[in-house]
């Protein structure tokens, strides 16, 4: 293996483990709304067919979480993701774990878009 192939690997493994520490800590978060907000919310929206400031609250918590979480760990999760499909997906896993709150949602979602950008950095390699 080069020297330098090397040392991106390292890099890359740093960066994940770095990542790993860093959602692995536990911090209070404010402001999340629990699932059952959140899909409540969300279907207030859908069913008025406008927007719901009550939703658009949750939506730009989500976003802002997710975003603070990825300038924290230094890695851009984000990237490539569309606000619409992490919509979408909190949808699906409030609808599925109602009792838990956005927050735990938005970590599991952290853990997901990290693990995708692993593989898509080992498919580049």
């Amino acid at each position: 293996m080069g020297k330098r192939r090397y040392v991106m690997s390292c890099l890359a493994v740093g960066l994940v483990l770095g990542l790993n520490a860093l959602l692995a800590r536990a911090v209070t978060t404010q402001g999340a709304p629990s699932c059952g907000a959140w899909v409540s919310d969300r279907k207030a929206e859908s069913d008025k067919k406008t927007e719901s400031s009550l939703a658009m609250f949750d939506e730009f918590w989500l976003v802002g979480f997710l975003s603070g979480l990825s300038v924290g760990a230094d890695m851009d999760i984000l990237r490539g993701a569309e606000a619409h499909s992490l919509f979408l997906w909190m949808d699906k896993y409030c609808s599925d774990h109602p009792l838990d709150g956005v927050g735990d949602g938005a970590m599991a979602l952290a853990h997901e878009l990290k693990a995708k950008m692993s593989k898509a950095g080992r498919r580049a390699q």
